[in-house]
């Protein structure tokens, strides 16, 4: 009888640490892979080349404009382009970018909708006005020993994965409110580090990682 509860008790504890083993491995491998997520957009694995096609059609606004309106497409393009460039070499703040990108795209979006009785003329001025106010709001060069580069593509592609996730109906309006407190937050400790004038190995380590764990959370909210 005691032999036969002791290897009972062994059969027990086998079976409990077999059926433990596959969990901490799914737990292991899944905490692995998002250590390896670093703000690429490759990081969206099969979802990567439907968040290009979302880019090149908003972004390049072939969406808005097609082929028989070159030139708004590349007004809209450069625009585009122009505050990825100024807000990733900290030359703009991310708010202030945010606001610009979201005025041109509501350009964009104004025009599709009015199809037939749409205004190129008015549009291009429109285009022409957001460029205008970035230039106004872009500084000639940032402060040395202030950049964060890296920090600022993340946040950048956060923002586009956001709006890629909202137009598609793969995040709901939950997860981008929820992302885009974690963006609140990051540029307030950026704002708040870069305050006196000087940005610290250590503190803009502290920034990094924040932001690619704002963008892990994000790549996790498709899953």
């Amino acid at each position: 009888m005691k032999i036969t509860l002791i290897l009972s008790l062994s059969a027990m504890i086998s079976a409990n640490v077999l059926h433990a083993g596959p969990n901490f491995n799914k737990k292991g491998a899944r905490a692995a892979k998002r250590a390896s997520l670093s703000g690429n957009v490759s990081d969206l694995g099969v979802l990567a080349d439907k968040f290009r096609e979302h880019q090149l059609l908003t972004s390049q606004g072939e969406l808005y404009y097609g082929k028989s309106d070159a030139k708004l497409s590349s007004a809209h393009s450069k625009t585009y382009k122009m505050i990825h460039k100024a807000v990733t070499e900290d030359r703009m703040d991310e708010e202030v970018a945010r606001d610009q990108i979201n005025k041109l795209l509501t350009v964009g979006e104004s025009y599709l909708a009015a199809g037939d009785k749409a205004d190129m003329s008015e549009t291009k001025s429109q285009i022409t006005k957001i460029q205008e106010s970035v230039k106004k709001q872009v500084i000639e060069k940032a402060p040395a020993g202030m950049m964060t580069p890296k920090v600022n593509k993340i946040q950048f592609n956060t923002e586009a994965v956001l709006r890629f996730g909202e137009a598609s109906g793969r995040l709901s309006k939950g997860d981008v409110n929820t992302i885009r407190r974690y963006l609140d937050s990051l540029e307030r400790k950026e704002d708040s580090y870069k305050s006196s004038g000087t940005l610290s190995d250590k503190n803009h380590a502290k920034l990094l990682e924040q932001a690619r764990e704002t963008w892990r959370d994000t790549i996790e909210k498709f899953s």
